[in-house]
């Protein structure tokens, strides 16, 4: 009769509870948990999550302004800047990429001097601190690009163009802003100024005609603060078209206020032509 090898209940326990130790044993190097392991899961770049600063690395400067800095713009600007009863309207929901270049809150290239960033904590919410540098970044973004974009603002301190005055202190009473340098002789543009809780009140807005009388097109008011130009974003003459007799003067505007114009501001006017008749 051959031998025939029997298991104990108790050898076949032993060997059960020698496989399960040696099966945690192999599995013991792969324990993961937040923050372990090669298998922690770090936020991608492209989540909502992940406030990581843009990048000059070839991309369309319109796509991440839409993508990046628009959805910030609409979160923590459009509670007052969307109704310019209350404050300055610099974004066009038609196009608001263009609307914000054309506005003067963007100098191109220059974060440090654009006020979209620098007066991001007036009256509003301040940039949080992963918010500012998208912002920032993209605006030196569109730095970078080698042609600037149709209707970007020119760089701080150079006028729009050959038909715009030179920028002026304005005080408290009677203003005058002559126009013989943007090749008007003796025309004059005069006003009655205020300084008022929201910025500045001009009123009896008067173009003198000179002594050979004007022709000119959209007149603009654009402000001036260190060095950094800010258009009228209300741009409240686009479709003017006026002629004026010489020694002849026509009121342009019984009243107009320029919110949040600068407390050491100065102020300039540009046409999109200027002649005389």
């Amino acid at each position: 009769m051959g031998t025939e090898t029997r298991l104990t209940p108790l050898l076949l326990a032993l060997l059960a509870l020698f496989a399960s130790v040696g099966g945690l044993g192999c599995q013991a190097a792969t324990v993961t948990g937040p923050g372990w392991g090669e298998d922690s899961v770090a936020p991608k770049a492209d989540s909502p999550d992940a406030a990581a600063p843009v990048e000059e690395d070839g991309r369309d400067p319109e796509q991440v302004f839409l993508e990046l800095v628009l959805p910030l713009l609409d979160d923590r600007c459009n509670g007052c800047h969307a109704d310019a009863a209350r404050a300055p309207v610099f974004i066009d929901p038609e196009d608001p990429y263009l609307s914000i270049l054309d506005s003067g809150v963007v100098v191109i290239g220059e974060p440090t001097t654009s006020t979209v960033i620098t007066r991001g904590a007036h009256r509003g919410p301040a940039w949080r601190t992963d918010e500012e540098p998208i912002v920032a970044d993209w605006i030196s973004l569109e730095g970078s690009a080698e042609e600037p974009e149709e209707g970007s603002p020119p760089p701080p301190g150079e006028p729009a163009g050959e038909y715009e005055t030179s920028p002026q202190a304005i005080v408290a009473g009677s203003n005058v802003i002559e126009l013989d340098g943007v090749g008007l002789p003796g025309a004059e543009l005069r006003f009655f100024a205020q300084r008022v809780s929201l910025g500045l009140h001009m009123s009896g807005i008067t173009l003198y005609g000179g002594s050979q009388g004007l022709d000119i097109t959209h007149p603009t008011f654009i402000a001036h603060d260190e060095g950094t130009r800010q258009p009228d974003p209300d741009d409240r003459f686009a479709a003017l078209e006026l002629l004026i007799s010489a020694a002849d003067e026509i009121v342009l505007a019984e009243n107009v206020l320029l919110v949040d114009f600068p407390l050491e501001g100065e102020l300039s006017i540009d046409f999109e032509s200027a002649s005389t008749l």
